[in-house]
């Protein structure tokens, strides 16, 4: 790796991650720090996205394409993030905890946990099988490759899969209803959104190879969408 490539994720990671969260966290919602299973929520997030930084290609041709409406709607995601775990915190401190209790418990959020490692497992391996290909904007790299093996042989994105089970599994870690599904449907619109883009730009390139290619594998989740 190169050290300005290294720069790069170090940069990347700290400000989507560190200081972005924490600003939030800070301004927001500053007793989140006090709850444990918040916190490992947190933790989860903030290891899976350390991993997907690390083994995440930079696009070469990310300075021509520049920012497409898709990576932009992708890149408000991250931005609101943040924001809406720290409201789901506020939602279960004000509303949950007093009047439905039984959400507010330990195997919800260990369900959370569950589908946040779920969900993880599906993007970092997604990722590292496609490799040099799987740069964060929409963009036909020279001399790209249609990937159909490992995971790709059952699901076409396993990175976005990731996100959409993760995102769920907020819903569960941080024990509430109203916020949480408004950051998982805001999270499945963009990702599906894209995808679908997505797969137009494939059919472009790849042609029949990649029709041929949607009807032995699934979108989403194997052996179901």
């Amino acid at each position: 790796m190169k050290p300005i490539e290294m720069f790069r994720k170090v940069l990347f990671f700290f400000f989507w991650y560190v200081l972005l969260y924490n600003i939030t966290f800070l301004l927001v919602a500053p007793k989140i720090y006090h709850d444990s299973l918040d916190m490992i929520g947190v933790g989860i997030i903030f290891t899976i996205g350390l991993i997907d930084v690390i083994i995440r290609p930079f696009s070469e041709k990310e300075r021509e394409v520049g920012l497409d409406k898709y990576t932009g709607l992708l890149f408000i995601s991250f931005i609101l993030s943040p924001v809406i775990l720290a409201l789901s915190f506020h939602e279960n401190q004000l509303f949950i905890s007093e009047y439905l209790p039984l959400w507010d418990s330990l195997p919800v959020a260990l369900l959370g946990f569950l589908l946040q490692i779920t969900g993880g497992i599906f993007t970092i391996v997604g990722r590292w099988q496609i490799g040099k290909f799987g740069s964060g904007i929409l963009v036909i790299e020279d001399g790209h490759q249609l990937m159909k093996k490992g995971i790709y042989k059952y699901i076409r994105h396993p990175i976005y899969a990731g996100g959409i089970i993760g995102s769920f599994g907020a819903i569960f870690v941080f024990r509430c209803l109203f916020f949480g599904s408004i950051g998982f449907l805001y999270i499945f619109f963009v990702l599906y959104v894209r995808l679908v883009q997505e797969e137009k730009m494939m059919v472009e390139e790849f042609g029949e190879e990649y029709l041929n290619y949607t009807k032995t594998s699934k979108r989403l989740f194997p052996f179901l969408y």
